[in-house]
């Protein structure tokens, strides 16, 4: 097997590890800049193993130049793309930071408002799906998302939680999104927590 089997590359700026929706510059990023150890950095990412960060990390050794410039461009547009929602936020950050003013951290007033706005239930019955044996679950990747939108079918929202924020900033910024927001307005849309409050 040759190194490069051990990864997709999408486009120049966007190279993935095969079988995952993780790009390279996640784990080399914790590996550079947060000097975190292959078992670190595998225990952090459940969906590759050891031996595919440690591949990661010696494509990174191999092509050191391309890689730093590769992973350089990526937190240069993700500065850039913070510095223009914040200077141009969409509507529904402005209207998450406005419950924020209203509501501080009053998570009760603001859920009782939406059940009695959406008329839910104050414990709705729970549905879960039934798994048989040999059923296959459902995937959520990228490609499946993109497979879905392109065959004129929707998507519910998908919101990527970030590991650092604790469980009641998780839950209030949940809950803030869920009071701002319209049913429909996450459809099709992938967002990372917290949003730029």
């Amino acid at each position: 097997m040759q190194l490069e089997d051990y990864f997709d590359f999408q486009a120049p700026n966007d190279i993935r590890i095969k079988g995952s929706r993780i790009g390279i510059e996640s784990v080399l990023y914790e590996y550079i800049h947060n000097a975190k150890t292959p078992e670190e950095i595998d225990a952090q990412f459940w969906s590759i193993d050891l031996e595919q960060v440690y591949a990661t990390i010696l494509y990174y050794l191999h092509n050191k130049e391309a890689v730093h410039q590769y992973v350089a461009d990526w937190l240069e547009y993700g500065e850039r793309m913070r510095r223009e929602q914040e200077a141009n936020p969409p509507p529904v950050i402005q209207r998450l930071r406005k419950l924020r003013q209203q509501y501080g951290d009053n998570l009760d007033l603001l859920i009782a408002e939406r059940r009695a706005q959406y008329q839910i239930a104050e414990h709705p019955a729970v549905r879960t799906p039934s798994i048989h044996p040999g059923d296959q679950q459902p995937r959520l990747d990228a490609s499946a998302l993109s497979g879905a939108l392109s065959e004129g079918r929707h998507v519910p929202g998908i919101f990527i939680l970030n590991k650092r924020l604790s469980m009641k900033d998780t839950i209030l910024d949940l809950a803030m999104t869920w009071g701002a927001s319209d049913l429909e307005e996450y459809r099709d849309f992938i967002s990372h927590l917290p949003l730029s409050l």
